[in-house]
């Protein structure tokens, strides 16, 4: 059975979590056009650490140097 044709026998959705597929959107779409559409838990996670990860890389020199205390005691000798 297609998918838009199985959610049409659930005539009270109005929400829907979902991955990006645009499969998925379209069937929910078709089925259920006045349907809220959310991404799931797992993919917002997943975009929000991969947008992270390419701000810091962006944002952020490639290295960096920690000053210790042994490089402070090297100063003052």
């Amino acid at each position: 059975m297609p998918l838009a044709k199985w959610l049409a026998t659930y005539p009270n959705i109005e929400l829907v979590s979902r991955d990006g597929s645009l499969q998925y959107a379209t069937a929910i779409t078709q089925a259920h056009p006045n349907a809220i559409q959310v991404s799931d838990r797992f993919h917002v996670v997943k975009n929000i650490n991969e947008h992270s990860k390419d701000g810091f890389k962006r944002e952020l020199p490639a290295s960096f140097q920690i000053e210790t205390e042994a490089d402070d005691q090297d100063m003052f000798q």
